[in-house]
């Protein structure tokens, strides 16, 4: 079963390929914290009876885009509003690769603050039920279709 920290290692690889060179943090409260950069925390796990063997499974993750700010501690509203449509573009449509499961991203909801925009992401994948096999059956080594052989 995928963990929970393999599925933030995902988003944190996207986030990676989309901001190189820019921080990406996992913990609440990082050590030598830099802006611009980014963070990544499970919000939510959930399950749901699949097939078989298998569990549909729905992660909640957010992602917080972290401004830069000025002497005072303030980020400008344009800028902020900038780097929530930019995880936008990130995730929008994108599936995400955790260990041997493909995470597709189904919903993404936008939140903002003073100095930073956040996105939830709401993934979807199957995953093996821990636990329980699914039937053991022999590969197909040809394919018929209408009574003729095809692979």
């Amino acid at each position: 079963m995928l963990k929970a920290n393999e599925i933030k290692d995902a988003v944190g690889a996207l986030l990676q390929e989309g901001y190189p060179g820019e921080p990406v943090y996992t913990k609440l409260l990082p050590k030598d914290f830099e802006r611009p950069s980014k963070h990544v925390e499970m919000v939510e796990k959930s399950s749901s009876a699949g097939a078989c063997a298998l569990t549909e499974l729905t992660a909640k993750v957010r992602v917080v885009a972290f401004v830069p700010v000025d002497d005072y501690g303030d980020a400008d509203d344009e800028v902020v509003d900038l780097a929530g449509d930019e995880l936008m573009e990130l995730f929008l449509g994108h599936t995400l690769d955790a260990a041997d499961r493909r995470l597709t991203v189904e919903a993404i909801a936008l939140e903002y603050g003073a100095d930073y925009a956040g996105a939830v992401l709401t993934l979807h994948y199957m995953d093996d039920t821990p636990g329980r096999e699914g039937p053991k059956r022999e590969l197909m080594e040809h394919l018929h279709a209408n009574g003729k052989k095809i692979v």
